[in-house]
């Protein structure tokens, strides 16, 4: 997490947010195939040498940086402690994940706009992390990953946190709020609520 990072690092990651969010913005506000690496770097402004420093290419920069390795995210709900229930674990992963990116407001307020608007360009590592906390909570369950508790609960729980996403930029709320408010009405039964 950011905390964890040094000057140096953090130097790093800003540069790489910044260029993140000068694409981004040029996408929504020009389309992915109007964007170039030349109005990047303008846009961002960085050289042309500093941008194939972070990413390989244009497509590159459309990718947002996972918080975790599949791996990673195993050991953190491994790690969490046997006495929580599943929901109350996700949560707990989720959020941390989520301290980082609230670190930087405009690029958690970018992404959910750019998939809205592309959804085809979700990321590739989006299923692999899925896999991952499925994986997860079925050995937290003593169950098969590939049994119907642990697929059903990571979709729930991850399109809880895709939906607080959108839903924190749209109202101008902290993601871990509005998660929270999500992952609520999924332990609630997701009954509807009265008017």
């Amino acid at each position: 997490m950011s905390h964890d990072l040094g000057r140096r690092e953090r130097k790093k990651r800003d540069t790489r947010r910044a260029i993140q969010a000068a694409a981004l913005r040029l996408a929504l506000a020009d389309g992915v195939e109007s964007v170039t690496i030349a109005s990047i770097t303008e846009a961002a402004d960085v050289a042309r040498g500093t941008f194939f420093n972070y990413f390989d290419g244009k497509s590159a920069v459309f990718i947002p940086d996972p918080p975790w390795t599949p791996g990673e995210l195993r050991a953190k709900v491994e790690a969490r402690p046997a006495s929580e229930s599943p929901l109350e674990c996700a949560r707990a992963v989720l959020t941390e994940a989520l301290d980082d990116l609230e670190a930087d407001r405009d690029l958690a307020d970018l992404w959910p706009r750019f998939f809205r608007r592309y959804p085809g360009m979700t990321p590739a590592h989006r299923p692999e992390l899925e896999h991952a906390l499925a994986a997860a909570i079925a050995r937290r369950c003593r169950l098969r990953p590939d049994d119907m508790y642990p697929v059903v609960f990571t979709h729930v729980v991850m399109a809880s946190f895709y939906s607080a996403r959108t839903l924190a930029a749209t109202r101008g709320q902290p993601i871990a709020d509005v998660l929270g408010e999500a992952l609520a009405l999924v332990a609630d039964g997701l009954v509807p609520p009265q008017s």
